[in-house]
């Protein structure tokens, strides 16, 4: 679910982020953020379904991150995760795409 590339961790989630699954999210990103991290992308592309568990997992992930420094992008969204994060305009208000 993580991929380290220098100072930045790509956290990969698979299938559905819902409910039962956003906690394995949100440990996966307290778990990626290490000494020398200084930026976190959650890469959606794998992921079939997103409902408001998932978006406020997202959400508090980015916020928590953000009080230590490390900031959380979003990449990689299709299909109806893509739409959800549309609706919610949680790409343009709260979770930006990573800086080329």
């Amino acid at each position: 679910m993580e991929t380290p590339r220098g100072d930045r961790v790509t956290v990969a989630p698979v299938g559905p982020l819902d409910l039962a699954t956003s906690p394995s999210l949100a440990e996966a990103l307290a778990a990626a953020q290490a000494p020398g991290v200084v930026e976190i992308v959650v890469d959606l592309t794998e992921v079939d379904f997103l409902d408001s568990a998932g978006i406020a997992a997202l959400i508090r992930g980015s916020r928590e991150l953000a009080k230590a420094g490390c900031p959380l992008y979003l990449c990689g969204a299709n299909g109806s995760a893509a739409k959800v994060l549309e609706i919610t305009n949680v790409t343009q208000d709260v979770l930006p795409p990573p800086p080329d």
